[in-house]
């Protein structure tokens, strides 16, 4: 019923998602968890299928096939600050749990990581993704010394975008925090 977790299906749900949004207008969150490897690709398994892992060339060719212009994408896997360089752009924020060369919550049976349940309780808590980050960096820093290193490369144009849209969502209901007033849309 459900689809399978392949590099195929995540490209048919980015150019779907791309085709149905306004390209100008709409911020796209791209939330990803999982194995990485020291290679950086976040590898799909649904045994006994064998399936393609995702590198980081091969989701800024999805990113960018999709049409999807605003793009906030949060990578909860070991070796994820890997995938920011080739993801990089003005109009992205991407926000990776662990350096390119560092493992984090890597052992087996860790899902979510430790940063994602950091980021996911701060964002409860801020109008502002990158003060979500902020936080969830320090409460990792707090418990592991840092050593997991979270990283995050906000363009240009994205933090004009998202200093708007908080400014937008403040004005509807400003004791609502901005993640949860778009959920609830």
């Amino acid at each position: 019923r459900l689809p399978v977790a392949s590099a195929t299906n995540l490209a048919d749900a980015l150019g779907e998602l791309g085709a149905a949004i306004n390209p100008e207008e709409d911020v796209v969150l791209l939330y990803l968890t999982g194995r990485t490897n020291a290679a950086h690709e976040l590898a799909f398994t649904m045994p006994p299928l064998v399936l393609d892992p995702i590198n980081p060339t091969v989701l800024a060719r999805m990113l960018a096939d999709s049409g999807i212009k605003w793009r906030v994408i949060v990578l909860s896997a070991c070796h994820a600050a890997g995938f920011i360089e080739p993801l990089r752009d003005d109009n992205s924020l991407i926000i990776a749990a662990s350096g390119a060369d560092q493992s984090q919550d890597c052992e087996a049976g860790e899902s979510p990581s430790a940063f994602g349940q950091a980021f996911s309780q701060a964002l409860g808590n801020t109008r502002s993704l990158p003060d979500a980050f902020s936080a969830a960096r320090s409460a990792i820093g707090a418990k592991e010394g840092d050593a997991s290193g979270p990283q995050m490369h906000l363009g240009r144009a994205m933090k004009d975008k998202l200093a708007a849209l908080q400014r937008r969502l403040e004005s509807q209901d400003p004791a609502r925090p901005a993640v949860q007033a778009l959920l609830a849309r």
